[in-house]
């Protein structure tokens, strides 16, 4: 009988290393059959077992192993019900779990899918075949609802972001006042020195996605020098705001998602530094 593929990059994975599997089952003849129906199926890749008979020791392995999927029963020596998934779930949070249970906790069981099992197993109709095709189709449904999820956090973070440069552009139009300084805006007092700063902006604001991104050490000794440079030709918010906005609109011109992402939503915390360190210029002089 024909199983559900895994995604290519998985099954890759899966049968150089085989499926990691934290078994959680304080019946020991549980355990075994569990093991076994899975070694006498014939499937691409093995299945490689840890198993524990309490919840003190899942959550020990969880933080220093790797799993790729938990079965996990919920009545232990020393945890049961409903409390066993919650604390497993809050360890591993990001790990597909299948819930192993008896005829008579089949309601436990479908409150457990409510608190973020992926699927549910009655052990007196467990074989290789229903036992496999669980566990793969938990960790594919597990990694297709992580994708939508970070899709859809990346999708809001954007909407922020467009929001935020909507606001600034807002700027432009009078919104708020010409500069700190109360003059007009740079770019059109001083378009050359405007295209020296904006250029100096567009190298550090790289420099500074590049050390988030690497998680180094971020390049503020440059920002400071850059926003005192803007507060000694009389710049303010406005003229920092053409700067970024000019910068991201060149820097993202046919460029992937993940790059307008860094500038579009990391370039925020860019911005928010620098006008805070020509606020520090102008309360100094």
């Amino acid at each position: 009988m024909k199983t559900p593929p895994l995604p290519d990059t998985i099954a890759a994975q899966f049968a150089v290393r085989g499926c990691r599997i934290l078994l959680v089952e304080d019946n020991a003849d549980d355990a075994f059959l569990i093991q076994g129906y899975l070694s006498q199926y014939t499937t691409v890749y093995t299945y490689v077992f840890s198993v524990v008979e309490r919840l003190v020791a899942a959550l020990y392995l969880l933080e220093t192993e790797v799993f790729d999927i938990i079965l996990l029963d919920l009545t232990l020596p020393d945890s049961s019900g409903s409390d066993t998934l919650m604390a497993i779930h809050e360890k591993a949070p990001r790990l597909p779990i299948v819930v192993l249970t008896g005829m008579s906790d089949e309601a436990l069981a479908l409150t457990a899918l409510q608190m973020g099992a992926q699927d549910y197993l009655i052990k007196d109709d467990i074989d290789g075949v229903t036992l496999s095709k669980a566990i793969r189709y938990s960790i594919e449904r597990n990694l297709l609802l992580t994708q939508l999820k970070e899709s859809k956090k990346e999708r809001e973070e954007l909407e922020i972001a467009l929001k935020t440069q909507k606001q600034m552009r807002g700027w432009e139009k009078g919104e708020i006042a010409a500069s700190i300084a109360g003059v007009g805006p740079l770019r059109n007092r001083e378009p050359e020195l405007f295209a020296k700063l904006k250029i100096e902006y567009g190298l550090i604001l790289k420099n500074y996605l590049q050390a988030l991104l690497y998680k180094d050490s971020l390049p503020r000794p440059e920002i400071d020098r850059l926003a005192s440079r803007i507060g000694q030709v009389d710049g303010g918010p406005r003229d920092i705001v053409d700067m970024h906005l000019s910068v991201i609109e060149e820097q993202t011109k046919q460029a992937s998602p993940q790059k307008t992402k860094s500038y579009t939503v990391d370039g925020r915390l860019f911005t928010i530094e620098i006008m805070g360190m020509l606020v520090d210029y102008y309360r100094l002089y």
